[in-house]
């Protein structure tokens, strides 16, 4: 696995709905969960932020999968991701939960 040490993403739980804008958190390469920056920004900043560190949004997204549900679904995730921006498509909301409930099974069936 090659993983960048560090990217940053929105958290999703403090994005505007008007605005855009949400808290900015850290993902560390192969640690659970994030860290808070203090710093607030668009998505559209925080994929510039993360293309100055050489990350990609597909490895970003990755890694924010990663850091929750284990780095186990990294390589996976980041297939998923980059053939979602291949077909420069939006995730669908539908299709989103459905992917997370993918995810958690895998997680439960490792964690076995």
């Amino acid at each position: 696995m090659n993983i960048p040490d560090v990217c940053h993403a929105l958290n999703n739980m403090t994005i505007d709905p008007k605005t855009g804008i949400g808290e900015v958190i850290e993902i560390r390469a192969m640690e659970t969960g994030y860290y808070r920056t203090g710093r607030h920004a668009t998505q559209s900043e925080v994929d510039q932020e993360n293309e100055k560190l050489g990350v990609d949004k597909a490895t970003a997204r990755a890694m924010s999968d990663a850091s929750v549900f284990g780095w186990h679904v990294y390589n996976n995730c980041l297939k998923s991701h980059q053939e979602l921006e291949a077909k420069k498509k939006p995730i669908d909301k539908g299709v989103q939960r459905e992917f997370i409930k993918i995810l958690k099974k895998i997680k439960d069936q490792a964690d076995k």
